[in-house]
């Protein structure tokens, strides 16, 4: 009984949790900036922005890729 008490309070408490979470506005509002410390071309490179194209599509908003190879801003 103790147990089934205590998941109903969690259960509550989340979803007032939740719900607020929702009401929330939408994230990213602006382009998103990824600094790649690698050459462009390279591997990690072209997995970023692969991944990019996706989550620019998932979010709205796109993804910049900034390579900088040399580690200077």
């Amino acid at each position: 009984m103790r147990i089934l008490k205590s998941l109903l309070v969690a259960g509550a408490a989340f979803s007032v949790f939740a719900h607020s979470a929702i009401a929330q506005e939408k994230w990213p509002t602006k382009p998103v900036r990824v600094v790649v410390p690698f050459p462009a071309g390279s591997a990690p490179d072209v997995l970023l922005r692969h991944l990019g194209v996706a989550l620019g599509e998932k979010w709205g908003q796109p993804l910049v890729i900034d390579n900088q190879s040399s580690g200077s801003d």
